[in-house]
C-alpha cells in the first residue's frame, strides 16, 4: 500500500493475512529486475575509463632536438592539457558510474528473493 489510502496499514495487514500469495513490496524490486543490465553497464563503465587512461598513457609528449644545436630543443606535447582534464573527468565519472552500478547488481543478486 502506498500510504494514500486511509488506514493503509491495517488495509496492508488484511491483505497479506488473507492473501498467501501477495508480496510484500519494499521499493528495491527494480534491482533484481535490472541486476543484469547493472552488471554491463558497469563492466562497460570501467572499460571506458581504462580506454581513457590507456589514450592518454599512449599519446606522450615528444622531444625534438637539433642533432647540430644542442640548445635547439622543442617540446611537442601529445595531448593539449584540455584534452587531458577532459579525459580525467571522463575517467573519474566513469569510474563513479561503473562501481555504482555494480554494486547494485551485487546487492540486487544478495538480496532475499
Amino acid at each position: 500500500m502506498d500510504a494514500l489510502a486511509e488506514g493503509h496499514g491495517a488495509l496492508g495487514l488484511a491483505v497479506l493475512s488473507r492473501c498467501p500469495h501477495a508480496s510484500r513490496l519494499t521499493g528495491d524490486e527494480w534491482w533484481r529486475k535490472a541486476g543484469g543490465r547493472l552488471l554491463a553497464v558497469g563492466a562497460a563503465c570501467l572499460a571506458a575509463a581504462v580506454a581513457m587512461i590507456l589514450f592518454i598513457v599512449g599519446h606522450p609528449d615528444k622531444t625534438i632536438t637539433n642533432p647540430n644545436d644542442i640548445a635547439d630543443v622543442h617540446d611537442i606535447p601529445g595531448l593539449s592539457e584540455t584534452q587531458i582534464l577532459l579525459l580525467v573527468v571522463g575517467i573519474l565519472v566513469c569510474l563513479i558510474a561503473g562501481i555504482t552500478c555494480i554494486s547494485l547488481s551485487v546487492r540486487a543478486r544478495m538480496m532475499r528473493r
